[in-house]
């Protein structure tokens, strides 16, 4: 009982220590964009402005993805795939992701849906021996 009321505690903090540090960047200008969670199932500091009713299924789409931790360096890559849970496959296609240095973001293009139904977008990022990756799920029609 004490291991799991210390593992809780440590959770907490951690959470609170990244709502906190996040806090301070500049993603408010992202308003209308969705966060992302962690592998871990917690939000994250990445937001995507990726929107089931701007997808049409066999279609090719673009989306946005913008990057708000407190790391000032940009990752060394960044990728992106999508896979379908209930299906146990991804995508038929490879997208591919470029940066903007204006806007600070970065464009995913050549996403393409090829089944309705549940998929889980993933984003992933590579910084040295580092790598985070990032989770949307997503219904498709």
């Amino acid at each position: 009982m004490k291991n799991k009321l210390l593992t809780t505690a440590f959770l907490l903090a951690c959470f609170t220590v990244d709502a906190y540090s996040f806090a301070a960047q500049e993603c408010s200008s992202f308003k209308s964009w969705s966060f992302l969670q962690t592998s871990e199932g917690i939000r994250s500091p990445a937001m995507s402005d990726l929107d089931k009713d701007k997808i049409t299924l066999g279609q090719p789409f673009s989306f946005k993805v913008a990057l708000c931790d407190t790391k000032s360096e940009k990752p060394d890559r960044v990728t992106a795939s999508a896979i379908m849970p209930a299906h146990q496959h991804g995508m038929n296609y490879a997208p591919t992701v470029t940066y903007n240095d204006k806007k600070g973001t970065y464009t995913v293009d050549g996403f393409l849906f090829h089944m309705p139904g549940l998929w889980e977008v993933n984003i992933s990022t590579y910084n040295g021996d580092e790598s985070s990756h990032y989770t949307q799920k997503i219904t498709v029609n």
